[in-house]
C-alpha cells in the first residue's frame, strides 16, 4: 500500500477507535470492510511504522491505540485534504465566475438555481459580482414560468429526481465543460 492509501486506513482505523474504543481486530476489519487477514497484516505494519501502539489486556484481548505519530499522520491527512478542498472552491469559484460573466454578455439578468446544490454560494458569489440577481428555489412544487433573460442551473440533486423539459444546465456538467476547455 502507498502512504496515502496507509493514510486513509490510519484514518478508518481511528475513527473507527475513537466510536468504539475496546474494538476488536474483527471489529476494526468489518469497519474497514477488509478481510480478517489483511487487517492484521496492515495493523502489524502501523505497529511497526510507529502510528499504532497494541496493548495486550489478556491471553486473547489485545487493545489499538494511535499514537502521537499517528495522530499527526491522521491531521496531516486531513490538513491535506482541507487545502485541496480550499483550492477546489478557488478554481470552481473562477471558472463559474467566467461562465456567469459570459451569460451575462450573452444578455442574461436572473440566474435561478433550482434544487440545493454544495455550490450554490459560488453561484451566488457569482452573480452579485455580476450585478445579477439570484435565486435558489429548494424545492420545486409547480411549473416554473420561464424568461428568456434567466439563466436556469439544475441542481444534480434535481437532475436526479427529475428531468425537466426547461432551458436548463447541470451545475456540474458546466463545471465538467469548462474544466475540459
Amino acid at each position: 500500500m502507498n502512504n496515502s492509501k496507509d493514510l486513509t486506513v490510519l484514518s478508518n482505523v481511528h475513527e473507527t477507535l475513537i466510536s468504539s474504543p475496546d474494538a476488536s481486530q474483527r471489529d476494526i476489519s468489518k469497519a474497514l470492510n477488509m478481510s480478517l487477514g489483511m487487517t492484521n497484516n496492515i495493523l502489524k505494519r502501523f505497529v511497526d511504522k510507529g502510528w499504532l501502539y497494541m496493548h495486550k489486556i489478556s491471553a486473547r484481548n489485545i487493545r489499538y491505540v494511535l499514537t502521537s505519530e499517528g495522530l499527526k499522520e491522521v491531521a496531516k491527512r486531513s490538513y491535506n485534504y482541507v487545502k485541496r478542498t480550499i483550492k477546489n472552491v478557488y478554481d470552481y469559484k473562477e471558472l463559474i465566475l467566467k461562465f456567469i460573466e459570459e451569460k451575462k454578455s450573452n444578455g442574461v439578468k436572473d440566474v435561478v438555481l433550482l434544487g440545493e446544490d454544495d455550490v450554490a454560494f459560488i453561484f451566488e458569489y457569482a452573480c452579485q459580482k455580476n450585478n445579477l440577481t439570484f435565486s435558489n428555489i429548494k424545492k420545486i412544487d409547480q411549473g416554473i414560468n420561464i424568461d428568456k433573460n434567466t439563466l436556469y442551473l439544475l441542481s444534480e440533486s434535481e437532475v436526479e429526481k427529475r428531468l425537466l423539459e426547461i432551458n436548463n444546465v447541470n451545475v456540474f456538467s458546466v463545471i465538467d465543460v469548462l474544466m475540459d476547455n
